[in-house]
């Protein structure tokens, strides 16, 4: 396993456990207050986020970075050149949804 490998993978599986954590932490807290409850939910009823979101790929490109995330980390404790194509992957994913996403913003 090569450095890049050993680094990406550790990203992905302490980053994704610490995004765990932080959302428990985060929807505990807004579970024991009304006033964030409520702003939470006029936040996820934006019409417009809503439209950017589902402009930049939506919920399929959401489903396709975590598919590529758990091959990427796969392949990083299996095979090298393989783990080299799903970093590739996933970076153009990455780039893609927050390019379409920052163009959408602005143009609407």
């Amino acid at each position: 396993m090569t450095t890049l490998a050993e680094n990406v993978s550790r990203w992905i599986v302490f980053g994704g456990l610490m995004y765990v954590i932080i959302q428990i932490i985060r929807h505990k807290k807004m579970l024991t207050s009304r006033g964030k409850l409520i702003s939470q939910s006029k936040k996820e009823s934006d019409e417009r986020q809503q439209f950017l979101h589902d402009k930049s790929g939506g919920i399929v490109v959401d489903l396709l970075l975590l598919f590529i995330l758990f091959i990427t980390a796969t392949t990083a404790m299996l095979n090298m050149p393989a783990f080299n194509t799903a970093v590739t992957i996933l970076t153009v994913t990455i780039v893609l949804k927050v390019g379409s996403y920052l163009l959408y913003s602005k143009m609407y």
